[in-house]
């Protein structure tokens, strides 16, 4: 089973994507759904999400500086940015950080 967390500060987008990913036919499970990036830290131990999606500007630390800090603390998955922000900074800094892609919002239209 491929485990997932997904941190967004939204709830609304945080439950989205988990029934996204809890309904796919891919042997995925969501271990965690967090709200900001001190809950995303504080999963990860018990957690160990093979694959991380997140928000990037959020309350606290940025998704960008919590790839960082599961970086730091020896996690290897991959992450994937979902973003409403289509700056360039952000998109090269995801890019630093080995994540997989930087996906913008809307994920889902309509």
């Amino acid at each position: 089973m491929i485990r997932v967390m997904i941190v967004d500060d939204e709830p609304s987008a945080r439950d989205r994507y988990s029934e996204y990913v809890s309904s796919s036919d891919g042997p995925f499970d969501v271990v965690a759904a967090c709200g900001n990036a001190a809950e995303a830290l504080t999963a990860l131990r018990d957690s160990h999400p093979h694959i991380l999606l997140t928000d990037i500007r959020m309350p606290g630390k940025s998704g960008l500086e919590l790839v960082s800090a599961m970086r730091s603390a020896g996690w290897d998955g991959r992450a994937v940015v979902i973003s409403g922000h289509d700056e360039f900074e952000y998109a090269r800094e995801a890019l630093r950080l080995g994540m997989t892609d930087y996906l913008l919002k809307p994920v889902f239209p309509n």
